[in-house]
């Protein structure tokens, strides 16, 4: 313990909204609007390097570390990622979601990271303080991309923490839920406790270089993880990514195994063009493992009037 008001080191100037331990000799200040980096004793001879006056963390338990010892927090409207040896800082938000990020009412919502070694990964729980169901996200490393999870109300989670342990069964993240229960994320599971767990992909907007032109889906070439057992594959198209999105499919097709699949026709026409993927049946679940769409670029759109 040591004196904020030591004259010799001294406190951060910020109100201190997180504590981040890195090792024995050095620990992260997370401020309001601020990050410094103390290292040593600081009744003898320690140092207190600023890191960031540009972003903060925010209240609640917003941060994490991943194996290898780098920092993941939540922030001045995103999440980032922050390597403690330079102190370097980047946005893995930025550019991605970041209009979701800076939609968040931190009043309104406690905000809770965790790092999971299943799935290689960061999981972001951004949890209603009142009832009501709360839109969560993964940050897939590999990928270097975000996936929105949403779970019932009475899952919450109020509380979260990593597990490590020697087997599967005793690996993973545990969800302190708002209805008393402790649940943990099972990779391995078809169904949530009976419930059918609704997942979708978009892939696209698939658009000529030009957006003044059409472009026409010759053929589309899937092939599925060998555990799918069941899939739904649609085609939308539109004269924009947006009206892409709000028509009806144009084409669908189910499939209930994996593999390598073959080639189908949709003849889709339009300025842009999404692929989904989507199950909402229980006990059921599916992968891709390769997706090839042919397109042929075709005349100049037509306009709405």
């Amino acid at each position: 313990p040591i004196k904020g008001t030591l004259a010799e080191f001294g406190g951060p100037p910020d109100a201190i909204t997180a504590l981040i331990p890195l090792n024995d000799d050095v620990m992260l200040f997370g401020g309001q609007h601020s990050i410094y980096r103390q290292t040593g004793d600081p009744a003898a001879g320690g140092e207190r390097d600023l890191l960031s006056d540009r972003t903060g963390v925010v209240w609640g338990d917003a941060w994490t570390k991943s194996p290898e010892g780098l920092v993941y927090f939540f922030g001045t409207n995103g999440v980032y990622e922050l390597q403690p040896g330079s102190g370097s800082i980047r946005s893995l938000t930025q550019n991605k979601i970041a209009a979701n990020m800076r939609a968040i009412d931190h009043s309104a919502y406690e905000t809770r990271l965790e790092w999971d070694n299943w799935y290689e990964g960061l999981h972001v729980f951004i949890t209603r303080v009142a009832s009501g169901t709360s839109t969560h996200y993964f940050w897939d490393r590999a990928a270097d991309g975000w996936w929105i999870d949403q779970y019932p109300d009475s899952h919450g989670p109020m509380a979260t923490l990593g597990l490590d342990g020697d087997t599967a069964a005793t690996r993973g993240i545990l969800m302190g839920s708002r209805d008393g229960y402790v649940r943990r994320i099972d990779p391995l599971a078809f169904s949530d406790d009976g419930t059918a767990i609704s997942s979708y992909t978009l892939i696209g907007p698939i658009r000529p270089a030009s957006g003044a032109l059409e472009s026409q889906v010759i053929r589309i070439a899937p092939t599925f993880g060998e555990n799918t057992s069941n899939v739904i594959m649609e085609v939308f198209v539109g004269s924009s990514p947006y009206e892409a999105i709000m028509n009806t499919a144009v084409f669908k097709r189910t499939y209930t195994t994996g593999g390598r699949k073959e080639e189908v026709l949709p003849r889709a026409r339009g300025n842009s063009i999404y692929v989904k993927l989507s199950n909402t049946t229980a006990d059921k679940m599916w992968s891709l493992e390769d997706l090839v769409v042919y397109v042929d670029t075709k005349s100049i759109v037509k306009a709405r009037t």
